[in-house]
């Protein structure tokens, strides 16, 4: 299999092979050096045509026609989906030659990707390892590290539509749920070890997470990113949007074209990893130039009303998008009347310059000063540096997309988590504890809430007398009362108080055993198994 050249060693080192031809030029480059061999696999080409390789784009001069055929049959257009017209890739003023075209085999075309065969390929690697016996933290590294392997390196490139994503987090549920009733949401298990989840990735975050290689050069420097595919990208949102700040186009998703606002867009991934982020801009504090190059209908769906009742704001939260026939005079007389108030960020640009400077001394003065979008871009990250900014900490700032994840009651400190793994159990004891920690285990009450037509009573099979519920299931039950009563004076000595079952299991406080060979650990969680 011929090495490939990457683009960086395109545009410094010796090309493989070059051929000019009129003002057309083909590079073709590999190793060893082939053109127009059967033996051309695995090639990426990149060449000038002046917009000329397809039939259907008037301008510029045609190609060669034994070229033009050769590129039919052999390669994939990487940049212009079929039937449409292409555009230009890179600019001169970006990069060291223009390249209006990237083509590649279909062996390499991210487009090729048979998004059905992936999906097998998963299903199948998730029901060859829900047969292992594994625990919980096994199964989150088995799913991250080798189930979804190849995922994440084709997430790099590969636009996937969000329904795609959905299905393999539902094979990613199934796998987890597999014996496990009822089942932790996943949205549980995704939260990191120390907020009481499995850190498992999820497929939708990570893939955004993986776009921060492009998005981090272009925020830190909108005008000139450092790298060939930062500045192109860059360019290439600002090629319809000249007049204003490059970092409006980026932060708020109604001031973009949309031509940006589909999968075929080339910036699609690293647009949605920026969506992706939490905008929060409740208390951004900016200065007034800049809030009126807002779009007015980011701050629309931000709008508040009076309640005259209480005589507070009360936020509005339309169920569905606003009609576009509301225009710009209706809104400006509901904001003079009082019936509407618009977000908070307009809001405050509208107090009066001598309040600002004798109350709110940490709102920036209205004085016309240069637009300033470094406010909502800090927001974005939460305040966090975006130079520090890692895959990791992008996953825990999108953490409020996990909407069904349920966290841990009572609440545990990431050093008790962090110790509950590190507890000398087997993983089937290991197991029932987490699940138990997070109220998931199969009690009368639990499974009658759930599977009412199916367990028709919540009250235990065992004395018949109190409702089952978890704590009732494992510990106050009387005949298991008496099971934890033995064990409490085989090993510690004494006679459990009341609340020392309960602090045990959610706390993992226990007293200290008679033999301190044996953790009291260990003698808790295997009891837990064994009832």
């Amino acid at each position: 299999m011929p090495s490939l050249l990457c683009f960086k060693t395109l545009l410094t080192n010796n090309f493989g092979h070059l051929h000019l031809y009129g003002c057309h030029t083909v590079v073709l480059y590999a190793s060893p050096p082939i053109l127009f061999s059967q033996t051309l696999y695995l090639v990426l080409a990149a060449g000038d045509f002046k917009h000329a390789i397809h039939s259907n784009y008037a301008l510029g001069r045609r190609g060669p026609l034994a070229w033009l055929q050769f590129l039919d049959n052999h390669m994939v257009d990487c940049v212009t989906p079929p039937g449409q017209n292409p555009q230009p890739t890179f600019y001169r003023a970006l990069s060291s030659t223009t390249i209006d075209y990237i083509l590649a085999s279909p062996d390499l075309h991210p487009r090729t990707t048979d998004s059905q065969a992936l999906l097998s390929k998963i299903e199948n690697s998730c029901i060859l390892h829900s047969s292992c016996t594994l625990s919980f933290r096994g199964r989150a590294t088995v799913m991250n590290s080798l189930i979804l392997a190849q995922l994440w390196h084709v997430l790099h490139v590969v636009s996937f539509p969000v329904s795609f994503l959905k299905k393999i987090r539902t094979l990613m549920r199934r796998f987890f749920c597999f014996c496990s009733f009822p089942p932790i949401a996943l949205d549980t298990l995704c939260l990191p070890c120390f907020q009481g989840g499995l850190g498992i990735l999820d497929p939708i975050t990570q893939q955004c997470a993986l776009q921060l290689r492009w998005l981090k050069p272009i925020i830190q420097n909108p005008l000139g990113p450092c790298g060939l595919v930062p500045k192109w990208m860059a360019s290439l949102l600002r090629t319809e949007n000249t007049d204003c700040d490059p970092l409006l186009l980026w932060i708020f998703p109604d001031s973009r074209p949309r031509t940006h606002c589909s999968l075929d867009s080339p910036l699609h991934l690293v647009l949605k990893a920026i969506d992706h982020l939490p905008h929060k801009f409740d208390d951004v504090l900016t200065n007034l130039s800049t809030c009126l190059m807002l779009p007015l209908s980011s701050m629309v769906n931000h709008l508040y009303q009076i309640d005259h009742n209480l005589d507070v704001l009360m936020p509005i939260a339309p169920a569905r998008p606003l009609p576009r026939f509301i225009t710009l005079n209706c809104i400006l007389q509901r904001l003079l009347n009082h019936s509407l108030v618009a977000h908070p960020i307009l809001f405050r640009a509208c107090i009066p310059t001598f309040i600002l400077e004798s109350r709110h001394l940490d709102m920036p003065p209205q004085d016309g000063s240069p637009f300033d979008f470094d406010p909502f871009i800090s927001a974005l990250v939460l305040g966090k540096p975006w130079s520090h900014l890692s895959t990791r900490s992008y996953r825990l700032t999108c953490s409020h997309h996990h909407a069904n994840a349920q966290p841990l009651s009572p609440h545990l400190s990431p050093r008790q988590l962090h110790s509950f793994w590190s507890f000398a159990l087997p993983y089937r004891a290991r197991n029932v504890w987490f699940r138990g920690l997070h109220n998931k285990l199969s009690c009368q009450a639990l499974l009658h809430h759930i599977m009412p037509f199916t367990v028709s009573s919540p009250l235990c099979n065992i004395c018949q007398m109190s409702i089952e519920t978890q704590e009732h299931f494992l510990l106050s039950c009387p005949l298991k009362s008496v099971v934890w009563l033995g064990i409490w004076l085989e090993f510690f000595g004494t006679v459990p108080p009341p609340s020392a079952l309960s602090s045990a299991f959610t706390s993992f406080l226990f007293p200290l055993t008679l033999n301190s060979s044996i953790p009291a650990t260990s003698v808790f969680g295997l009891t837990i198994l064994a009832i």
